[in-house]
């Protein structure tokens, strides 16, 4: 039995509730918390519907906002009462928000309460109600309060209008509780909100101007916009030009870029969120010259382990994954973001204009990959992957390693300029001396002679088969580097030690294929 179901036929009580009615509306919490099988003189409704009670009616407003704190309180331990909220409690709560906007303390309490409605809640914490009536069997809709609450509160978009408005307080806990609410609402309610923040004219700008707010906001406005943009392209673009990047890029720097906190990987994830599958805002990322400042983006400040450097904390190697997401989805030749509308596109007759659509889609997308590769190979990419994935500087994380080659590959895949500059490239590597192994200095080798050790010699798979996807890459479609290869092939016999530090890339080439040891 759905309970939201018999709202329409007592909407008269819950208007009654707020105006203080009070014995109308427990009638109805009890008849929709606890339905009519159980003694009501034996039911609790959580202590919600007193409290609202005093919000609405109190004469002092010290006791309307003590009322606010204590329902905050009891909306948080108690299942029951964080169901009453949306059952009854919604048109007090909104009418207070309403006409009660110049007491801050009041409002403050109010969207703390609706907060903990859409998000706490402690199925059983009171050991009362809640466990009486989850021992019945009768209350399992309790467990989806805070969606059903969230339903509540989406289903007048007055509502939404009057949160968004709420950001224009000069309050800053007021602001802050705001940005929570709309929060929680996108976790279960993303359409609802994207339609309400697109339809105001200040929607998108308000939360632009929060990214520059104080931490507090500004990570909760950057949980919100990476929930929101993943789900809207329309959306994806208003947000992107009016600034998103020039803003992650600021907290980006300011944070210490890869070398700082979850802040960092927010800010990149909104990032991709707006790039994927999207040649207007890449192209857009592009000529705002953000793609140059990617490879400082993904250098880290502190010395490699390899070179005595500490070991790659959890945090660093989460900011370099998402910031090699981001230059993957801007030279990978698969479309990340899915098909587009016009490959889908089934109508009968309609086959010849989908596909001459999709075609011209597609040709979009190659020619802003292309773009991007070579953009990136200009600002330094190339160079900045190489030091991530091979030699003395290689990061000490294998899926970041193994992220940075699958990266390289794409960088230089079905590009001939990038190609050239792979195969001309060099990394510095540990030099060995004797049998001992013992590391004694670095000498510089060429990258892909490096790449093509890893492919077989690394001790991950996953590591191998990224090194040797590059290999593959560099050398497809580019005859003039295939010649080359060819000519440093030489004969696969024995090396000694010097002959192993000194081989070409084609002699170990050759000496893999004749299973000589690489």
């Amino acid at each position: 039995w759905d309970p939201f179901g018999e709202m329409s036929g007592l909407v008269g009580r819950v208007k009654n509730v707020a105006k203080g009615v009070g014995g109308a509306a427990k009638e109805f919490g009890r008849i929709v918390i606890h339905g009519n099988g159980i003694n009501p003189d034996e039911i609790d409704d959580g202590g919600a519907e007193a409290l609202l009670e005093r919000i609405s009616d109190g004469v002092l407003a010290d006791d309307r906002r003590s009322a606010a704190h204590e329902l905050r309180d009891l909306v948080q331990e108690s299942r029951v009462a964080q169901f009453a909220i949306g059952v009854i409690g919604l048109p007090t709560l909104i009418t207070s928000l309403t006409e009660e906007r110049k007491d801050t303390e009041l409002v403050h309490g109010v969207l703390e309460v609706l907060v903990n409605a859409l998000t706490g809640g402690v199925a059983g914490a009171d050991g009362g109600a809640d466990t009486a009536v989850r021992e019945g069997g009768e209350g399992a809709h309790l467990a989806h309060a805070g969606a059903a609450n969230a339903d509540a509160f989406v289903r007048n978009p007055m509502n939404l209008e009057l949160a968004l408005s709420l950001l224009d307080e000069e309050d800053f806990y007021v602001r802050y509780h705001t940005m929570q609410l709309l929060t929680a609402l996108s976790a279960t309610n993303p359409f609802e909100v994207q339609s309400a923040i697109m339809s105001n004219p200040t929607g998108v700008g308000r939360l632009m101007d929060n990214l520059t707010e104080r931490e507090v906001i500004r990570n909760e406005t950057l949980l919100l916009l990476i929930s929101l943009t993943r789900g809207s392209e329309d959306l994806r673009k208003i947000v992107a030009f009016e600034g998103a990047f020039e803003r992650c890029f600021n907290v980006i720097r300011e944070e210490g870029a890869a070398d700082g906190g979850i802040i960092v990987q927010d800010c990149l994830e909104l990032c991709n969120n707006l790039l994927r599958g999207s040649p207007s805002n890449q192209s857009f990322f592009r000529e705002s010259s953000f793609l140059h400042q990617l490879p400082e983006m993904l250098s880290l400040k502190v010395p490699s382990q390899a070179k005595g450097g500490p070991p790659l904390a959890p945090q660093k190697a989460a900011n370099l994954l998402c910031a090699l997401e981001l230059v993957t989805m801007l030279v990978s030749s698969s479309d990340a973001g899915g098909p587009s509308k016009s490959a889908v596109v089934n109508v009968e007759g309609g086959d010849d204009v989908a596909a001459e659509i999709a075609a011209r889609e597609r040709a979009a997308k190659e020619q802003c990959r292309a773009a991007n590769q070579a953009a990136l190979a200009k600002a330094g990419m190339l160079d900045t992957l190489l030091a991530m994935c091979l030699g003395v500087e290689a990061v000490d994380s294998v899926p970041v390693r193994v992220f940075a080659l699958r990266c390289l590959g794409d960088m230089v895949a079905d590009s001939r300029q990038n190609q050239d500059l792979l195969f001309a490239a060099a990394v510095q590597v540990a030099d060995v001396a004797g049998k001992g192994g013992y590391q004694t200095t670095e000498r510089s080798e060429p990258a892909l002679l490096a790449c093509l050790r890893v492919a077989l010699r690394g001790l991950d798979a996953a590591e191998r088969t990224a090194a040797e996807g590059v290999f593959a890459r560099c050398l497809r479609g580019n005859a003039e580097l295939q010649i080359m290869l060819i000519s440093t092939i030489a004969p696969a016999g024995e090396e000694d030690d010097d002959g192993e530090r000194n081989v070409s890339l084609g002699g170990l080439l050759a000496r893999a294929l004749t299973g000589k040891s690489p």
